[in-house]
């Protein structure tokens, strides 16, 4: 848990640096752009995946933005919402169900069915852990 806590504190601590430089940024010349994959590459991935994560890395973009939710067991997940609802094939409320419970939640459903995909072309995806994540990003970069 304690690691899991140092790790949050570490992606808070980077974005309030990155909203100070680009709150504090006096002229155009001084706003760091870049680009940002939100929720990983989530315009050709189920968002917030490993492989929405994954295909981000590859495009080599400047940030990745992720939201991130603490199941009953203290787990810290990877995912844009409270519930699974939205994007999954059940409707789950995260904070009342452990990560055992939540891995039978198919993230890709939403994204599966709005883009007229089959289970060979958009596999199931369980929502990730924050430490999967970082541990990606940490590898590739």
């Amino acid at each position: 848990m304690y690691k899991s806590i140092r790790k949050l504190f570490f992606i808070l601590v980077s974005v309030s640096i990155f909203n100070h430089v680009y709150a504090t940024a006096t002229t155009q010349d001084d706003v760091v752009l870049g680009i940002t994959a939100h929720r990983g590459n989530s315009a050709e991935f189920p968002e917030n995946t490993i492989q929405a994560f994954q295909s981000a890395i590859q495009l080599q973009v400047d940030w990745a933005e992720l939201d991130v939710y603490q199941t009953k067991d203290g787990k810290l997940v990877v995912t844009h919402d409270a519930k699974t609802g939205r994007v999954g094939d059940r409707d789950m409320v995260i904070a009342n169900h452990t990560y055992e419970e939540l891995k039978y939640v198919d993230v890709a459903h939403d994204f599966r069915t709005k883009n007229n995909l089959s289970l060979e072309k958009c596999p199931r995806q369980i929502m990730p852990l924050l430490e999967e994540v970082l541990l990606l990003f940490s590898k590739n970069t």
